[in-house]
């Protein structure tokens, strides 16, 4: 490749990684905005009478993929080209922290978490 075209490459590879990592974080949230909580009766329910507690259902697989999302953000901010999605991945990263500190509250009052 001649050298005056070198700056054009360098520039097209840094646009194309920060298209890629602004494509990932807005389809991660994207997913999270879309994730429905459902609730489901917490011990012993009697039949024909209301629950008094509810749990979250699913709760081991949420922490899951919540940690999997998180893990992914931060290998993103460990790669070539996030200058420009630089604030974009951290903004999400304490959202997705700000879920996980609330999942650890709700697990620490007894909710039925896990």
């Amino acid at each position: 490749m001649p050298d005056q075209w070198r700056p054009i490459a360098i520039a097209c590879e840094v646009a194309e990684g920060e298209s890629v990592h602004r494509t990932c974080v807005a389809d991660l949230e994207a997913a999270w905005q879309e994730r429905t909580l459902t609730l489901r009766p917490f011990g012993a329910v009697r039949f024909g009478q209301k629950a008094e507690e509810y749990e979250l259902a699913d709760a081991h697989l949420l922490e899951a993929q919540l940690e999997a999302d998180q893990l992914t953000l931060q290998g993103m901010l460990l790669q070539r080209h996030v200058g420009g999605v630089r604030a974009d991945i951290v903004a999400c990263e304490a959202r997705l922290r700000l879920v996980a500190e609330v999942l650890e509250q709700w697990q620490g009052l007894g909710l039925g978490l896990g």
